[in-house]
């Protein structure tokens, strides 16, 4: 056979791929499966709130204070020296 006849198959073939993958995502068969697909990013968002904790502040008030004054003697330190 030519090749001419041998690219057509191959075209046929593809779109008989093509139309059977929309038939069967079309399909009502799958509606339930893929509804229930459709729902997976928010699976998240759906289960339980996490209870809030009152727990220690990781860092004290004077350390805020420290961290605050550090931040600021870097702050004035800087420039080009010129």
């Amino acid at each position: 056979m030519a090749q001419g006849t041998w690219e057509g198959i191959g075209t046929l073939l593809a779109m008989l791929a093509f139309i059977a993958v929309c038939v069967w995502a079309y399909s009502g068969r799958n509606k339930a499966r893929f509804d229930e697909a459709a729902m997976l990013p928010f699976a998240d968002e759906l289960q339980a709130e996490p209870s809030v904790e009152v727990t220690k502040p990781l860092v004290t008030d004077s350390e805020k204070v420290a961290a605050e004054t550090v931040s600021q003697e870097t702050t004035n330190k800087v420039g080009n020296g010129i």
